[in-house]
C-alpha cells in the first residue's frame, strides 16, 4: 500500500492464497488506514450479514 486506503468491510479465510472465505461483514463506520498502521478492533464493530455466494 502507497497511500491512504479506506477499509470498510473485513474478511476471514483459512488459507493465507487460494482459501475459502468464511465469513465478510462491514464495519459499522469506516477507518483509513496507511502503510505500517494496526488495525485494532476494541468492541463488535462490525455486523454479520449474509452475502450472495
Amino acid at each position: 500500500m502507497t497511500t491512504t486506503e479506506t477499509v470498510s468491510h473485513v474478511s476471514i479465510w483459512d488459507n493465507v492464497s487460494a482459501g475459502n472465505c468464511l465469513w465478510t461483514a462491514a464495519l459499522s463506520s469506516s477507518k483509513a488506514v496507511v502503510n505500517g498502521d494496526t488495525l485494532t478492533f476494541t468492541t463488535l464493530g462490525f455486523a454479520l450479514t449474509p452475502l450472495a455466494a
